[in-house]
């Protein structure tokens, strides 16, 4: 029976494989299709911008004044570009005031994308500052045979300033005669990376200091090579897949070197703190400015070439967004560029549109997605439930056991983050777990207005010895930010649908209880100590099904207080939610359950109290002691058993060293910038 049933399994994973490389399929031939009918619409956003004359269907509705006489003004939208940069909320605060005078060049912002990647492009006519005519920063990614991303690094254009004018440093105090030549504020191009250093000119020496800027976005990590910027639509070819793979493989994630990590130390959370910062201008560029650049200048601050923002007292001003009334919607500009900015109007509308319908289409794909896959989780299930075989439970009914024996309980074990969530007394009660799912409510598209997205957990488990045959349900509501599907954050936690578990009695010996008290419970959600008036609180995952029990679910209980502890268990939950969302436990559980053996014998029950967290409460029911400092002995003696449970990552929770948060924050951060450059190149909000 556990043949068939593998075989059966091993069916199933085949077809939600190619369920899913024929869903990413359609979408990306729903983006090229969108990119394509939405590129003739910026290219004549970049023409009325700079000053291309609009058509009288463009002017449609405009009832502003007429160009002619001494009033005209330029033709084309002054300064269009500085105002939509200022306005983004995340860009915004990233340009300064001598930032302002540089783009005041820019002519364009453009997204390309191709085969091997995406690059977001900033054009400029001459200005004083640079000799580049494009500035480029993207990612590179290369796939291998079967289509699946393999690597994925940031590249960007070395700027190239004209001597004495970068603005990625500035002269500070008094200069001083004489001394050795350092680096200084040179002009070559890639030279000048905005680092401390001195020069001397005339007998002098000047000195300078990293200046904050919005170019900085451009410049490489101090210390790594800036990476020679590639053309998104190219095709690869065997000669450049060779020198791909000759470069330095520690030249990752933006050319870092140390195996594609920044130095450690403060150094290293500096560049952490950058690269973070990068990857949220660089989604803004492409998910805000280049869709929604008519928008946000609407709602950005009158800059015109007659304003000067006023520097504060290291010469750099930070410029934030500001109200459509900071130049009369648009009343105060001339009326040739009033003209441009209807036609602009009307050309957003059409990208909103084509925006929407990209969208709309995306969602539909992954909604029938969602069903096929469905439909063979459902086959699956019954391949594991079918023709189940009794185990006898120590003083219990006999057990139901899937078809193959200790699937799930395998597959946990061998999970990322969801293994952190089953305590040893749970894992008889796993042997009868049939299926895990996570079902998506497809009812309502998520927006700007209404971002909110709902999904619900399923545990499926056959009859067992502690409860009956039944289904688990935690409804989880994510906010997805900017409207869009793929960004979710968890803000609270989820809402259990039912009354979870219906715990079966301990049946006394001889069929009655002692003394006429009502027969003990199997629930494993607590457990009963011995001169205690009721049964004490206990990890399990169980938790996770009663309200308000969520920190011991993961063993937070006794980190900090009460807010602290339901923080870290919200956020451990998030986890084991992502790590469903994220596929191979959900859709591809066969390789997990090869990765652990799991004998019968070593299966627990509730008769194994592993969590000395727990034990430790016994010294009073009041709660009294240092429960941080129980929780961190516990976690100690748990680390020390080589546990693979909640206690290891709560004993970093609670004495956290400094390479240790170093290497956490790196490693968020690069799974966030991978998983945000997948997210823009095969699931892009517009």
């Amino acid at each position: 029976m556990a043949r068939e049933a593998m075989a059966a399994l091993e069916l199933v994973e085949a077809k939600l494989e190619q369920v899913g490389k024929q869903k990413a399929k359609k979408v990306q031939d729903l983006l090229k299709q969108h990119l394509d009918k939405r590129e003739p619409l910026l290219k004549r956003r970049y023409e009325l911008v700079n000053g291309a004359e609009p058509t009288p269907q463009e002017l449609q509705g405009y009832g502003g004044p007429a160009p002619g006489g001494s009033g005209a003004g330029p033709k084309g939208v002054p300064c269009f570009w500085l105002n939509v940069l200022c306005a983004d909320e995340t860009v915004g605060p990233t340009v300064t005031a001598a930032d302002r005078e540089a783009l005041r060049a820019l002519q364009d912002v453009r997204y390309v994308r191709g085969a091997r990647g995406m690059v977001v492009e900033l054009h400029f006519g001459d200005n004083p500052f640079f000799t580049n005519k494009v500035l480029r920063r993207g990612m590179a990614v290369e796939v291998d045979g079967e289509g699946q991303v393999v690597d994925v690094r940031e590249e960007t254009t070395a700027i190239d300033w004209h001597d004495g004018a970068s603005l990625l440093v500035r002269e500070v105090g008094g200069g001083r005669k004489g001394g050795s030549k350092k680096k200084g504020k040179k002009g070559k191009k890639g030279a000048d990376h905005g680092h401390e250093g001195e020069e001397e000119e005339g007998g002098r020496r000047k000195r300078y200091k990293p200046a904050p800027s919005f170019f900085r976005f451009f410049t490489p990590l101090a210390g790594h090579k800036a990476a020679k910027v590639h053309d998104p639509t190219a095709e690869a070819d065997e000669d450049e897949e060779e020198d791909a793979h000759g470069e330095d493989d520690d030249e990752e994630q933006g050319g870092s070197g140390d195996e594609g990590r920044p130095a450690g130390g403060a150094a290293g959370l500096a560049a952490a703190k950058r690269h973070e910062a990068d990857s949220r201008v660089l989604e803004a560029l492409i998910r805000s400015v280049v869709p929604g650049a008519v928008h946000l200048y609407e709602s950005a601050p009158a800059l015109d070439d007659s304003s000067n923002g006023g520097d504060d007292e290291d010469g750099f001003e930070v410029v934030g967004g500001g109200a459509a009334a900071a130049h009369g919607g648009g009343e105060a500009l001339a009326p040739s560029a009033q003209r441009a900015l209807h036609a602009l109007k009307s050309v957003q509308a059409a990208i909103d549109a084509e925006c929407l319908a990209y969208k709309t289409a995306k969602w539909d794909a992954a909604a029938d997605a969602d069903a096929q896959e469905q439909a063979l989780l459902d086959e699956r299930r019954d391949a594991l439930a079918r023709k189940p075989s009794s185990v006898r439970c120590k003083g219990g009914p006999p057990a139901t056991s899937t078809t193959i024996p200790l699937f799930w309980l395998r597959a946990l074990r061998a999970s990322e983050t969801t293994c952190l969530a089953v305590a040893r007394r749970d894992e008889r009660a796993l042997a009868a777990l049939a299926d895990v799912r996570l079902r998506w409510d497809w009812s309502k598209m998520p927006t700007r207005e209404q971002n909110e997205r709902k999904c619900t957990v399923e545990w499926h488990f056959l009859d067992n010895p502690y409860f009956g045959a039944c289904v688990l349900r935690k409804a989880y509501t994510f906010s997805c930010a900017g409207g869009s599907p793929n960004r979710l954050d968890l803000e609270r936690q989820g809402e259990v649908l039912g009354e979870g578990p219906q715990w079966r009695s301990v049946p006394a010996a001889g069929g009655e209880s002692e003394g006429g008290a009502a027969p003990a419970s199997r629930d494993l959600t607590v457990r009963v100590v011995a001169g205690a008036r009721k049964p004490k609180p206990t990890r399990s995952l169980f938790n996770m099904f009663k309200k308000g029990h969520l920190p011991h679910v993961f063993g937070t209980a006794g980190v900090g207080g009460d807010s602290e502890a339901a923080a870290a268990a919200l956020q451990m939950e998030e986890q084991v939610v992502g790590e469903l969302m994220a596929g191979p436990l959900r859709l591809s559980p066969l390789a997990l359950y090869a990765q652990v053996e799991v004998e019968e014998g070593d299966v627990g029950d509730e008769e194994h109290e592993e969590d000395e967290l727990d034990e430790d409460d016994d010294e009073g029911e009041d709660g009294s002691g240092d429960e941080a400092a129980r929780g961190a002995a516990a976690a100690r003696r748990r680390a020390k058993k080589g546990d693979k449970g909640a206690g290891a990552l709560l004993a970093s929770y609670l004495k956290p060293s400094k390479n240790c948060v170093l290497l956490s924050l790196l490693g968020m951060v690069g799974l966030a910038q991978v998983l945000m450059a997948l997210d823009m190149l095969f699931g892009a909000r517009r």
